[in-house]
């Protein structure tokens, strides 16, 4: 498997869901890091123009058969797989900060406060809409230090941070969105393009993205044709904006090690790319004195979720260019979420923890949806 790299020349839209009409003209966002399905586009558009594909063509059954193999169509992405999206600063690979994080004010200094991060524990059973289940907690502090916050939307940590997260240990730094790209607000109109006139009452508003010189937008990709360039430029989201893209060797997650000095209690999943599944698909409860069980069985690996932190769904469309429309928008679950199970099979925690980082849950596999990262869960 390879990495895509792109740097971007100008400012940046990915849209979010939301059509460009809907209700009350608001602005619309761009979405950071972009659909995994907008750079899977992209990179065929490139490759497929190098190859001097006319694309109307293309749409026909029986037009470039070989290519359609190599890159897929409308109904499929052919022999490429790809393994998620990813955000790098300064050559270092960002994830989604776990949803079980949070930060507390632990002084100001010169009226910037200054934070610490703890995560979440998970408390005794209670009984609930849900069962007898145990929940996430904050940590117990004295009451005049119970300032506590969830992280800012789009929180990311680097591969060192959430390694020490896997193992039982509390991440000291995060990124936040602000110190990875600026943002430009626009206006614009709509147009004809077959009259190349505007259309009348038809503005609209977008909020472009500028990526900081040191930050780069990552893909990792399976099976890319033998002749794809090693570099180059391609356009790159909305409006055709571009980019610079350069082809690299993969980075590999590496294995959280296993504590020492510490009790474990089982493991802790998390997403690290966004997930087509509803949440959490456990095939059955079991009762007990401290708590129901959500019992099911990955890789070979029986687990009993005890408790999860689990983000809101959230829909992601995108454009059809084979049939001229927007994408039906599908929901999925966001990275970030996290879910603290115990090991039902007779084997070592150690051993459940090397057989499911790395694992890919749900479906959309060929699309990286489901990426998890699997550490282990401490007192």
């Amino acid at each position: 498997m390879k990495s895509i790299e792109f740097n971007a020349i100008d400012t940046l839209f990915f849209k979010e869901a939301r059509p460009m009409d809907g209700f009350g003209g608001s602005e619309l966002k761009s979405l950071f890091p972009p659909p995994i399905r907008t750079i899977a586009g992209a990179l065929r558009a490139s490759y497929g123009d190098s190859r001097g594909v006319d694309w109307k063509e293309y749409r026909k059954n029986e037009s470039y058969g070989e290519i359609k193999e190599l890159i897929g169509d409308a109904s499929g992405y052919g022999k490429l797989k790809f393994g998620g999206i990813f955000i790098h600063k300064n050559e270092k690979r960002l994830y989604p900060a776990p949803l079980h994080l949070v930060r507390r004010i632990k002084s100001v200094d010169v009226d910037k406060p200054i934070f610490e991060y703890e995560t979440m524990k998970i408390g005794d059973a209670i009984e609930c809409d849900l069962g007898k289940v145990r929940l996430p907690q904050l940590p117990n502090v004295p009451k005049e230090e119970r300032r506590f916050s969830s992280l800012p939307e789009g929180a990311m940590i680097d591969e060192e941070e959430l390694l020490k997260l896997l193992e039982g240990e509390v991440p000291t730094n995060i990124y936040l969105q602000k110190e990875l790209f600026g943002e430009e607000p626009r206006v614009g109109i709509a147009r004809d393009n077959r009259t190349r006139v505007v259309e009348e009452s038809k503005l609209y508003q977008t909020r472009h993205i500028r990526p900081f010189e040191n930050v780069k937008i990552v893909v990792d990709v399976q099976n890319l044709p033998t002749d794809f360039a090693a570099s180059g430029f391609c356009k790159l989201g909305a409006e055709g904006r571009g980019a610079y893209y350069k082809v690299v060797d993969k980075e590999t997650l590496a294995h959280p090690q296993k504590p020492k000095n510490k009790k474990l209690k089982g493991v802790v999943l998390m997403l690290l790319t966004p997930a087509d599944l509803p949440p959490m698909r456990f095939t059955r409860i079991e009762k007990g004195n401290e708590g129901d069980r959500f019992v099911n069985e990955l890789n070979g690996v029986r687990l009993g979720c005890v408790s999860a932190c689990v983000g809101k769904s959230f829909k992601e469309g995108g454009f059809d260019l084979a049939g001229n429309k927007s994408r039906e928008a599908k929901s999925y679950l966001p990275s970030g979420s996290v879910w603290f199970c115990e090991v039902l099979s007779d084997i070592e925690i150690e051993e459940a923890v090397k057989a499911l980082h790395g694992l890919q849950i749900g479906g959309e596999w060929e699309l990286g949806r489901g990426l998890i990262a699997c550490g282990y869960w401490t007192e």
